[in-house]
């Protein structure tokens, strides 16, 4: 009897635990957070494909995130200074791309790690007369800018540094800021590194520093989860903003472009081949297959070459002819 009754108490806890795991999958599931991001447009960092994906370099970050904080987003695309002033009223709730100053932060806070570092880099047209560090050339020339932009103070205390003097105008997009160089309404642009773009010289490369999320003051219910989500990304893979940058952005033009000088650039348009001795039949360096040099020297040459415009003519010869002692 008393059996009886245990098997009756087994069989009732089954079907409420059963019942109670039935409703709690029939009830809806509460939906994700949306975080409303701002964002310019700044190709190569944050941007709408053809597909309606939004990709680059922070995209991936913010897919990171949610990974550790289950938001969603929703995009808002506009100019730099909207962006900011739509994160201070509210309509937004988080920016990507904010250098740390001590006049923004009296109305935003700043996420506690920083997600990459920012180059200030200025361009020229491809046929334009200026080369790397030209300052020179620089003076007296107008450049183009982005309204608001971090870079704009980085450039005015530099151009003090070097004595140039130049006139400035201002755009509200980046599109607007490199369609002016294009179209020669100005010599020069200065902007972020975050951006990428084509069919430019890089003349200088300077001031990499660092950018953080922001949010409008005291919204905790942002960056406390943001804050915790970015500490769980470091201790889970300290590189992981070496790893986005080599992903995103090792194949940009100030990554790659050869940064020459114009004294360097005048060299190279001058000299003849450059007569390189390479010591022979040292595998992996350099060695004959098939009547073909072949080697880690010789493809060095060949890329440096490619990047250059250089000739070089390789001189080979073996190490026991050059150390041999006449009888």
């Amino acid at each position: 009897m008393k059996q009886r009754g245990m098997n009756k108490l087994f069989v009732f806890i089954i079907i409420i635990t059963f019942g109670i795991s039935l409703f709690s999958l029939l009830q809806p599931t509460s939906a994700n957070h949306t975080i409303k991001v701002g964002y310019i447009d700044y190709p190569g960092f944050l941007e709408k494909s053809s597909s309606g994906q939004y990709v680059g370099y922070g995209a991936k970050y913010l897919e990171e995130v949610s990974q550790y904080t289950n938001w969603d987003y929703e995009f808002v695309l506009d100019s730099w200074d909207n962006c900011l002033e739509k994160l201070k009223t509210g309509e937004i709730d988080l920016l990507c791309t904010a250098q740390y100053t001590d006049e923004r932060t009296q109305y935003y806070d700043y996420s506690q790690y920083s997600i990459g570092d920012e180059y200030t880099i200025v361009y020229t047209r491809e046929d334009e007369n200026i080369y790397y560090q030209d300052y020179e050339a620089m003076n007296h020339c107008k450049i183009g800018f982005l309204s608001s932009s971090y870079q704009n103070g980085v450039w005015e205390k530099y151009a003090k540094e070097h004595s140039i003097e130049y006139k400035s105008q201002y755009y509200t997009t980046e599109t607007d800021v490199l369609n002016a160089l294009y179209n020669k309404d100005v010599d020069m642009v200065v902007v972020g590194g975050l951006a990428l773009h084509e069919n430019v010289k890089v003349i200088d490369k300077f001031n990499a520093e660092p950018y953080y999320f922001i949010t409008a003051k005291n919204r905790q219910d942002i960056m406390e989860p943001l804050n915790d989500a970015l500490s769980q990304i470091y201790n889970r893979n300290p590189y992981f903003n070496a790893y986005l940058y080599e992903e995103f952005y090792s194949t940009s033009a100030y990554s790659t472009q050869p940064l020459f000088t114009r004294n360097e650039v005048e060299y190279i348009k001058n000299v003849q081949s450059i007569p390189v001795g390479i010591e022979d039949e040292l595998y992996p360096f350099s060695y004959d297959d098939d009547q073909q040099r072949k080697g880690i020297f010789i493809e060095l040459l060949e890329k440096m070459s490619e990047k250059s415009g250089l000739s070089f003519k390789p001189n080979y010869y073996l190490e026991k002819e050059k150390i041999k002692q006449p009888l």
